[in-house]
């Protein structure tokens, strides 16, 4: 019996012969040795590239027999064959995801992509289609905004000096459409301040006249005043402003009332006798009294006098004009002249003796 050491495959050729073999045995025939048959044909190679095997069989032609020698060597011959590299097709990768459309509206591109991951060789069939692939999205109108235009040139200034405005305009470009946004943002006039550092000339501007002052007197010719103040400086001495920033009125022209008032009193008039105790007087005069208060008291007013160093020696002297005791009368009051009587005694009754003289 025999078992088959190698399996046909590859389109190689079936085992020929039998696995079972029957010999004669103790003929005692001659001494046979074992000879081999010719080689077969080469089977098909396993592989058509990349290196594969073939085979070839033989059979023993002649069996040792009596004593001869085994058949040496095997059945079954291998080779390597096809060893020329197998064409290696190109080979895709997946494709990567598509990409977001390159455009919210009107029209955009979604792209794809994909490499190769292994190269045509040795003959090998080429990649079919492209690495890159695209196709088209958002393909609905875009809304179209609202687009200002230029700003036109600035107008003149609507001051020259002293701080003015200017202004410009702008229209409208484009309008809004597909539901595009409005021109809502920013105006379409816009101003500014100009000519602010140019000085105009002021002229001088006087605030209206205050009130009357008190007058100073409330009569006999008094003064009141009234004041005024720069509204508004001059810029240049010849633009000052003209008048005065006081005025003065007379007030108070009505007489003041006047009081009386007396005046000194005049000198005492000579003694009423040229001898003994007599009456003297005196005035005094005053001013006139306009609406005043009026004078208190007399202008005149009477004293007791004495007259004795013109007497003759050893005459009776007796009271002259007037009251005993020398009491004046003129102003309702009592008073002396000259201190009262000039002699050292006081008469009592109808006369005195003076004194001899030596």
């Amino acid at each position: 019996n025999r078992v088959v050491a190698v399996a046909r495959r590859g389109g190689g050729a079936d085992c020929p012969g039998s696995d079972k073999e029957q010999a004669e045995c103790n003929i005692g025939g001659c001494k046979v040795d074992c000879t081999w048959d010719e080689w077969g044909r080469w089977g098909r190679c396993s592989r058509t590239c990349g290196g594969g095997v073939m085979f070839r069989t033989r059979n023993v032609l002649n069996h040792s027999r009596w004593g001869g020698s085994a058949c040496t060597g095997g059945r079954i011959e291998e080779e390597a064959c096809s060893m020329e590299p197998c064409p290696v097709d190109c080979e895709w990768s997946e494709w990567t995801p598509w990409t977001g459309c390159s455009k919210h509206c009107g029209g955009g591109k979604r792209t794809r992509h994909r490499d190769k991951v292994a190269e045509a060789r040795y003959d090998g069939v080429a990649c079919p289609g492209v690495a890159d692939e695209e196709r088209d999205c958002n393909t609905q109108d875009c809304p179209i905004d609202c687009k200002w235009g230029l700003w036109e040139d600035w107008s003149a200034c609507t001051k020259t000096c002293g701080g003015g405005r200017k202004e410009r305009g702008r229209s409208v470009e484009t309008q809004a459409e597909e539901g595009g946004r409005r021109c809502d943002e920013g105006d379409s006039k816009m101003e500014e301040p100009c000519n602010s550092d140019r000085l105009c000339p002021i002229l001088c501007e006087w605030s209206d006249w205050g009130e009357w002052s008190h007058c100073t007197q409330s009569c006999g010719n008094g003064t009141r005043t009234r004041e005024r103040a720069k509204s508004k400086e001059a810029t240049a001495p010849e633009l000052d402003c003209k008048g005065d920033a006081v005025i003065y009125e007379d007030c108070g022209m009505h007489r003041c009332p006047v009081d009386c008032v007396w005046e000194g009193w005049r000198d005492w008039e000579p003694c009423s006798v040229s001898c003994g105790t007599g009456v003297k007087v005196r005035s005094r005069a005053h001013q006139v009294e306009v609406d005043g208060k009026k004078c208190n008291g007399s202008s005149i007013e009477e004293g007791e006098c004495s007259n004795f160093h013109n007497c003759p020696v050893g005459a009776a002297l007796g009271h002259g004009v007037g009251s005993a005791g020398g009491h004046s009368n003129a102003s309702g009051g009592t008073g002396s002249a000259e201190g009262g009587h000039s002699s050292s005694e006081t008469a009592h009754g109808p006369g005195i003796v003076l004194p001899l003289l030596s």
